[in-house]
């Protein structure tokens, strides 16, 4: 009987491990930041979980706000805002202020994440 039992709790540990994604975000929050624009549609990422790809598929990994969290479920990846509010979805076009720094990762301002209708 012991079998069972601990192949359905390994079982559950595999689905719930796979339902988190890691995030690249700030360290903390930030008072000021870039007012550029950043858009694309939403992809999965390495460097940074979500990233944008514009209409080329050139990949912009994202370092997003403090807080922002990424989670998966049966439709793909959500961006998480810091209160716990869905923004967007994976394969999702958005448009964020922010601004690149030194390391190539495009800085998200909070607050700004929008889905916006595809480009081109």
């Amino acid at each position: 009987m012991r079998i069972p039992r601990l192949a359905a709790l390994a079982s559950a540990v595999l689905v719930l491990a796979g339902c988190s994604v890691q995030l690249r975000t700030a360290p903390a929050a930030v008072q000021v930041c870039d007012e550029a624009l950043g858009s694309g549609r939403l992809v999965a990422s390495a460097q940074s979980g979500l990233a944008l790809a514009d209409g080329s598929g050139r990949i912009t990994p994202i370092l997003w706000p403090f807080g922002y969290t990424a989670r998966r479920d049966a439709s793909g990846i959500a961006l998480i805002g810091h209160k716990g509010e869905v923004l967007a979805k994976e394969g999702d076009f958005v448009e964020a202020a922010g601004g690149t720094g030194a390391d190539g990762f495009f800085a998200v301002c909070d607050g700004t994440v929008r889905v916006v209708p595809p480009f081109g």
